[in-house]
């Protein structure tokens, strides 16, 4: 009979004890967010009302070169690395954007992240390359100059789908869509969607099923982000 009881008890018991645990969790990471008013925030150009950064994350080197508007959402993960002299602002995120984790920005020359862009998990954004000539030559690859082109631009309202890569001088026009997986290596006008590596250009979804949701990156309920949960 006590071993009867036992096994009856251990089910709730152990779904209990992993709901605490996930509240403690939460509670960690909310502690060491950063958020509008925190000591932390203030190392940025710029960290508007309502804006969060979640925690852990990988890296945050040089934020004084760095503008957040207000109620942008980034999640964990997420790796800024803005190389320019302190103050000079090369990286610049709009109201409202949000982005997914584990995400890497890089910019040496600049980039421009415009309002309501929904920038999906494991994406890389970079506006500058390592000189692969160099690498021929014999330099160690850790070691090869940047090659930087013009700034990068994401224009309002841009969805850029998971694990994709924009590199070096780009536009990726108002509304347009990065399907998950694509690298893209030159201009995508407004309204425009793209896919595949090299990205592109594909129909344009003017009403997304709940499959065609899937296939971007999201999920139900964030049509309004295209980042999922």
């Amino acid at each position: 009979m006590p071993g009867r009881v036992s096994r009856r008890l251990r089910g709730p018991w152990r779904a209990l004890l992993q709901r605490l645990f996930n509240r403690l969790e939460r509670l960690r990471d909310d502690s060491l967010a950063i958020g509008h008013g925190d000591p932390l925030a203030s190392r940025f150009a710029e960290f508007g009302a309502g804006s969060r950064i979640a925690s852990p994350r990988v890296a945050l080197i040089n934020p004084a070169s760095v503008a957040i508007g207000s109620d942008v959402e980034i999640r964990s993960g997420i790796c800024i690395e803005a190389y320019a002299p302190r103050g000079q602002v090369v990286l610049r995120l709009g109201d409202r954007t949000v982005v997914g984790h584990n995400v890497r920005l890089v910019a040496v020359n600049g980039i421009h992240i415009g309002e309501d862009c929904g920038i999906g998990h494991g994406v890389t954004i970079a506006d500058t390359i390592h000189d692969w000539t160099e690498v021929m030559d014999g330099v160690p690859a850790s070691r090869a100059s940047f090659v930087t082109g013009p700034p990068l631009r994401i224009e309002s309202g841009a969805w850029i789908g998971n694990n994709c890569g924009l590199y070096r001088g780009i536009t990726i026009g108002a509304r347009a869509i990065v399907a998950p997986g694509s690298v893209v290596t030159r201009d995508v006008p407004p309204e425009t969607m793209v896919s595949g590596n090299p990205a592109r250009r594909v129909p344009y979804p003017r009403t997304l099923s709940e499959a065609g949701l899937e296939a971007l990156g999201a999920s139900r309920g964030d049509e309004g982000t295209g980042v999922e949960r």
